[in-house]
C-alpha cells in the first residue's frame, strides 16, 4: 500500500471515529436517513481537508487544527438537529475528541512508541475505538440518553471537564509544536481523565436506576389516579340512581292521578320526563369492555365539559390482548394529555379530540388532538415537556409499550398531534 493511501486511511479513521461517537451520544429530532447523510458528508469533508493539509503544510500543522476541522461542521449541525442542550453538545464533542486522542496514545505504545507503519497505526486506532463504541452502546447509552432527556441542570459544569483536559493535552503535546518529551505527563493526564469518566459513569448509572424507580412510582400514581376517576364516575352514577329511586314514587303518583282524571297527554309528558332523567343515570356506551367503557366515559365527559369536541370510533371487544387495567391507564393518560393540549388553544379556535381503535388484524389505538406550537420530541420519539411535574403520563405510556412489546409512535403536523399504539 502506497504512503498516500495509508495517510488517507489513517485520516479517514481519525474522522470517522470521533464523529461516530459524537453522533451516537446525541439525541436527534430529524430522520435517521438525514443523520446518516450528514455524518457521511462531515466525514468526507474532514478527511479531504485534513489530508490536503497533511500534504501541503505537514503533519504537525494538520494535527494542530484537526479538531477545528472536525468539530466546526459537527457542532453547527448538532445545534439545529438535536434535542440536546448546547452545553451537552459541548460535553459530547470534547469527550469524543479526547477519547480519540487516547486511542492515538494507546496505538503509539502498541507500535513500540512510534506511529509506523501508518496502516497498522490506523487499524489499531480503529480497533480500540470499536471496542469503546461497543462498551458505550452496550452498557452506557440507554442510561446516558435517559439522563440527558431528564437532566435539566449541571451540563455546563460537566462540559468544562473534557474541555480543560483537551486544552491541557493540546498545550503539553501539540503547541507551540509537537512534543514527545512530556509523553509521560500526557499519559498521566489521561489516566486522571479515565478516573473522572469512571466516576461520571457511576453517577450516570446510579442516577439512571434512581430515575427509573421514580418513573415506575409515577406510573403507579397514574394508575391510582385512573382508578380514583373510575370510582368517582361510579359514585356519581350511583348518586343519580339514588335520587331517581327517591323520586320514582312521586312520578308514578302523579302519572296515576293524571290518568284517573283522564289527562292522558300530561301523563305521557311525565313519562317522557321520567325517561330523560333515567337516561341521565346511564353510562354512555363506547366499547364492549366494561372497565374501559367507564374510563372512556369519565374522560370524554371531562373533555366535553371543557368545551372540547370528541369523536370516538372504538372497536374494542370484551377480551383484550393485554391487561385491562394497564390499557385503561394508557387511555386515561393519552386522553388527559390531549385535554391538556387542547386547553392551551385560545378561545374561538378549534378544540377537538379523535379516538380511534381497531382490534383486527392487530389492536391499534390512536388518540389525536388539535394543538398549537412546535412539539419537541426526545430521543425515544416521545414528546418532551420542560414543565415541572409534567410528562408522567407519557412515561407511563412508554412503559406500557415496553412491557407489552407494543409499538408506540408520535407525530405532529397540520395542527394535529397523534399518538398511535400497535399491539401485535
Amino acid at each position: 500500500m502506497s504512503e498516500t493511501l495509508q495517510v488517507l486511511l489513517r485520516t479517514l479513521v481519525a474522522c470517522v471515529c470521533p464523529v461516530g461517537l459524537l453522533f451516537v451520544m446525541s439525541g436527534f429530532k430529524c430522520r435517521q436517513k438525514t443523520v446518516w447523510m450528514v455524518f457521511a458528508g462531515i466525514v468526507l469533508f474532514s478527511t479531504a481537508a485534513c489530508s490536503a493539509l497533511f500534504f501541503t503544510v505537514g503533519l504537525e500543522r494538520m494535527r494542530q487544527v484537526y479538531f477545528l476541522i472536525l468539530l466546526t461542521p459537527s457542532l453547527l449541525f448538532l445545534l439545529f438537529a438535536t434535542t440536546d442542550r448546547p452545553s451537552q453538545i459541548f460535553f459530547n464533542s470534547f469527550t469524543a475528541v479526547n477519547v480519540f486522542y487516547l486511542t492515538s496514545i494507546l496505538s503509539h505504545f502498541a507500535l513500540g512508541a512510534k506511529d509506523e507503519p501508518i496502516w497498522a497505526d490506523a487499524l489499531i486506532r480503529l480497533g480500540i475505538f470499536a471496542v469503546i463504541l461497543f462498551l458505550f452502546a452496550r452498557y452506557l447509552r440507554d442510561a446516558y440518553q435517559f439522563i440527558a432527556a431528564n437532566m435539566k441542570r449541571g451540563w455546563r459544569v460537566m462540559a468544562v471537564l473534557p474541555f480543560l483536559f483537551f486544552g491541557l493535552v493540546m498545550f503539553l503535546g501539540l503547541y507551540p509544536h509537537t512534543r514527545t518529551d512530556n509523553l509521560v505527563g500526557v499519559v498521566f493526564l489521561y489516566g486522571i481523565l479515565c478516573v473522572v469518566y469512571y466516576v461520571i459513569y457511576w453517577v450516570f448509572h446510579n442516577t439512571y436506576h434512581l430515575l427509573k424507580t421514580m418513573g415506575e412510582n409515577d406510573t403507579l400514581k397514574s394508575q391510582v389516579l385512573a382508578f380514583q376517576n373510575q370510582a368517582e364516575l361510579l359514585k356519581s352514577s350511583e348518586k343519580k340512581l339514588g335520587t331517581l329511586r327517591h323520586d320514582m314514587r312521586h312520578y308514578f303518583s302523579n302519572i296515576a292521578a293524571l290518568l284517573q282524571n283522564g289527562e292522558t297527554e300530561e301523563a305521557l309528558h311525565f313519562l317522557g320526563k321520567f325517561d330523560e332523567v333515567a337516561a341521565g343515570t346511564k353510562l354512555a356506551h363506547y366499547c364492549e369492555n366494561a372497565t374501559l367503557n367507564i374510563i372512556l366515559s369519565f374522560y370524554i365527559e371531562k373533555a366535553e365539559r371543557a368545551g372540547i369536541k370528541v369523536n370516538a370510533n372504538l372497536d374494542i371487544p370484551e377480551t383484550l390482548p393485554v391487561d385491562t387495567i394497564a390499557l385503561s391507564t394508557v387511555f386515561a393518560n393519552a386522553i388527559e394529555n390531549a385535554i391538556t393540549a387542547c386547553g392551551k388553544i385560545p378561545e374561538g379556535r378549534e378544540r377537538r379530540i379523535e379516538l380511534t381503535c381497531f382490534s383486527s388484524p392487530h389492536f391499534v389505538l390512536e388518540v389525536a388532538n388539535t394543538c398549537e406550537g412546535n412539539v419537541v420530541f426526545g430521543p425515544d420519539g416521545l414528546p418532551v415537556s420542560d414543565r415541572p411535574g409534567h410528562g408522567i403520563g407519557t412515561r407511563s405510556i412508554a412503559a406500557f409499550a415496553r412491557e407489552n412489546g407494543a409499538v408506540c409512535d408520535c407525530q405532529a403536523g397540520d395542527g394535529l398531534f397523534r399518538l398511535r399504539i400497535l399491539i401485535q
